[in-house]
């Protein structure tokens, strides 16, 4: 028997992805589910004319989470990225990405406290299951200081005025090269809801007609540098719009950022956007990402990508391609790339 073509085997699931819930009570309950995300990635060499194909897991999660009781809930995942990258062993490990409580008292104050997402724009927020695109623009948010994706800390968070303002106020234990006695980052967020507002700590890159969102938000994280006796900063702003029209919808971001002096991501500005038209279950879409450092090269960069989604089964089934090519660090020349990735829910 031949095997299935990718997108044929995500047609055999179910309508909903079904994780494994147990009710303790009629308010307290355990959920246990994941996602996998494997990709088939092929680079092209345009000085030798080859191409490097390459096909390996980006994302496979492990998550448990639960709710004692009504006011409180927790959440613990594990990740493993890039599961046989290149071939290389080293890849194959493991490592939580999130583990934290939290307490709701009300709409207007909610406290979590763990390891969760940083708060320094709308895509820090957005789940890895629900990215609207291929991925993270991960020029801006694989770097550890400032800004990262994740770290320790504690958080106070509400939703104010019938949930159309969002406040998000944090204290981070920080990373490298802070001692562990270095005075703690602080990341504060605003966010206003013109039209529906999700609620939770983690957020969707695309409701695939579920809401109508437009939302406007900007950031500011500082962290003090004790080896450099500087203050690192870095500030964002950003629009998000995902908006149904019938049976189809446009979902659409952009940001802006801004890194002072002293941080991991070299001193300048930079912006990213992409933007897609849904038509009922295939959404073609087009992103861009820009950094111009404010001296020299290092940490330029420009992208170009093009690419069509596949809502299979919404966010829980998905078959997504990407074109594009990238220049960096001031290089005359783009690397050409080409993605397909499958997602699974469960």
């Amino acid at each position: 028997m031949r095997p299935m073509l990718p997108g044929l085997a995500l047609l055999t699931l179910p309508a909903t992805a079904t994780a494994a819930k147990i009710t303790l009570s009629e308010d307290a309950w355990i959920n246990a589910g994941g996602y996998v995300q494997a990709w088939a990635y092929a680079g092209i060499d345009t000085e030798e004319g080859g191409v490097a194909p390459d096909l390996y897991l980006r994302r496979a999660y492990v998550i448990v989470n639960g709710q004692p009781t009504k006011k409180t809930t927790w959440y613990f995942a594990a990740l493993a990225s890039n599961l046989g990258k290149a071939g290389d062993p080293a890849t194959l490990a493991v490592n939580v990405s999130d583990a934290w409580f939290e307490y709701k008292h009300a709409d207007a104050f909610i406290l979590t406290t763990g390891v969760f997402r940083v708060p320094i724009s709308h895509q820090e927020l957005v789940g890895g299951s629900s990215i609207h695109g291929l991925d993270f623009h991960s020029a801006f948010v694989t770097q550890p200081t400032p800004i990262s994706m994740r770290d320790v800390g504690v958080q106070a968070r509400g939703y104010l005025l019938d949930q159309h303002v969002e406040y998000r106020l944090a204290l981070f234990d920080g990373s490298e090269p802070n001692p562990l006695n270095a005075p703690p980052r602080v990341v504060a967020r605003a966010c206003w809801h013109a039209l529906d507002a999700d609620t939770g700590l983690t957020v969707k890159g695309a409701y695939l007609g579920k809401k109508k969102m437009l939302d406007i938000g900007a950031s500011f994280d500082l962290e003090p540098v004790t080896a450099a006796e500087e203050l690192a900063w870095a500030a964002a702003a950003d629009v998000f719009a995902d908006v149904p029209l019938g049976e189809n919808g446009i979902t659409a971001t952009a940001e802006f950022q801004l890194h002072g002096p002293d941080g991991v991501i070299p001193e300048g500005m930079g912006a990213w956007g992409d933007v897609g038209y849904r038509i009922r279950k295939v959404e073609p879409l087009v992103a861009a990402e820009w950094y111009q450092p404010a001296e020299g090269d290092a940490g330029q960069r420009l992208a170009l990508m093009g690419g069509v989604n596949w809502w299979i089964r919404e966010h829980d089934a998905t078959l997504k391609l990407q074109g594009g090519a990238t220049q960096k660090d001031g290089a005359d020349t783009w690397a050409p790339e080409i993605i397909v990735q499958g997602q699974v829910v469960f």
